[in-house]
């Protein structure tokens, strides 16, 4: 839900627990599956696998493992953030 609130161009952020969703969507309100594969490739190449998903193409999701220890979580995390904030950076420019 944070990321939500900071970045513009997450449009929606919906699960329980570990099994999250969020979507993302340009500011003019069209689906952004572009976006989406540009967070995608930044986040691999910092070592990050995700998955999308979503009718429209345009949500990744989380499927965290129920075991996953606190740093290993707050990396992945880092690593999303600041693949959002270089898309959601490049979008409001």
């Amino acid at each position: 839900d944070e990321l939500q609130v900071m970045f513009p161009i997450v449009s929606d952020a919906r699960g329980l627990g570990l099994m999250r969703a969020i979507e993302l969507t340009h500011l003019d309100g069209r689906p952004g599956g572009d976006l989406l594969e540009q967070v995608r490739q930044l986040c691999l190449a910092d070592g990050l696998l995700t998955l999308s998903c979503g009718v429209r193409g345009n949500g990744l999701r989380f499927a965290t493992p129920l075991t996953i220890d606190i740093p290993t979580l707050e990396d992945g995390l880092t690593i999303l953030t600041r693949a959002l904030q270089r898309v959601s950076d490049e979008e409001v420019a």
